[in-house]
């Protein structure tokens, strides 16, 4: 639906008059070629998903883009929710005043808040618009200090650079969903991070280059550890073996090296509560060990392993191999990866 010839007091009759969207469904507006907004909800909760994406646009086109918004938002009552902003450059004064417009008319609907390869927004900046959202739950950031910041409501986060102070920080906050991709993450950051963050129940590690044995280990001491996704971190068989009993019960590990059949049956003895689990690309564990696993895992719902080569031709189903529970015989299962947030 093309939005970009209507007025926005016409646009948001148009959704006041919709009495029965539901929850789940997602309709989406779009007007003059970009994103303009998700309306996610029912008329009387009117919560509202915001992603503004201005890659390549130029600052002619930037400016146009945030006088839009301004009308858009000055014309209507809404209370955004979920609010992203993609490859902007706040430098441009109508960007930083549109984010700060933003924040002061919608800080106590405000839950979830993402910053993807932004220009221009310097810590002071950002800090300011911190202690504003309160309501603060969800937050994506990728460079950032995080010296003097506290987010008292904060459960989900996402970093591609821990930056200053990062221990400092999660210390005063009640995170239970922690995604890391900072290939200059060490193993006494990892081992502190295990230690302050008691309640964390879903942890992602990608492209930690730095992480060894030494630091892995520390990871069974996270007793609340629901979910655990390592993205090329190679785990070797003596972290495993290290392990105590784990509670997890999602375990996905892609593009791991180290990793052999023996690992499977450590993983069975130490992580019997396991619904799913996915091995991407661990081109030695054999399909015998696998199905080993599966015969020792009963509540296991699906277990995947994927792999593109050293496999008889005549096992695959296009290059997937799939072991599933006897409850779940049909069940279909979506190949899941990092880079994404998940409820």
């Amino acid at each position: 639906m093309d939005l970009s010839a209507m007025p926005s007091e016409l646009t948001w009759t148009i959704l006041d008059s919709i009495d029965d969207l539901p929850s789940r469904k997602t309709a989406s507006l779009v007007c003059k070629a970009w994103n303009h907004m998700l309306f996610t909800s029912t008329k009387v909760q009117r919560d509202i998903n915001l992603r503004i994406f201005s890659r390549n646009r130029g600052p002619a086109a930037d400016e146009s883009m945030f006088n839009e918004l301004f009308d858009c938002m000055i014309a209507s009552d809404r209370n955004y929710v979920n609010v992203e902003f993609c490859y902007v450059n706040f430098e441009i004064p109508v960007a930083w005043d549109f984010l700060m417009f933003l924040v002061t008319v919608c800080q106590s609907s405000i839950r979830r808040l993402k910053f993807e390869s932004c220009d221009g927004l310097y810590r002071r900046d950002l800090l300011a618009v911190l202690k504003m959202t309160s309501s603060l739950e969800e937050l994506g950031l990728y460079k950032y200090s995080w010296k003097n910041v506290s987010l008292p409501k904060l459960q989900k986060l996402h970093v591609e650079t821990l930056g200053e102070n990062f221990v400092e920080f999660i210390k005063q906050t009640p995170l239970t969903s922690l995604e890391i991709h900072d290939i200059d993450l060490s193993n006494t950051q990892l081992k502190r991070i295990s230690r302050h963050l008691p309640k964390l129940e879903r942890l992602e590690l990608a492209y930690c280059e730095n992480i060894s044995d030494g630091g892995l280990k520390n990871l069974s001491q996270m007793r609340s550890l629901k979910e655990l996704r390592l993205w090329c971190i190679d785990v070797s068989s003596e972290v495993f073996k290290r392990w105590k009993f784990l509670p997890l019960q999602k375990l996905l590990i892609y593009f791991n090296n180290e990793m052999e059949d023996p690992c499977l049956d450590d993983i069975a003895a130490k992580m019997p509560l396991l619904r799913q689990a996915v091995f991407y690309d661990c081109y030695r564990i054999s399909l015998s060990a696998v199905e080993k696993l599966q015969r020792r895992l009963p509540r296991c719902e699906v277990l995947e392993i994927y792999r593109g080569d050293g496999v008889p031709r005549s096992l695959l189903h296009e290059t997937h191999i799939y072991f599933r529970s006897a409850d779940f015989p049909r069940g279909v299962l979506k190949q899941e990866c990092p880079f994404s947030w998940y409820d």
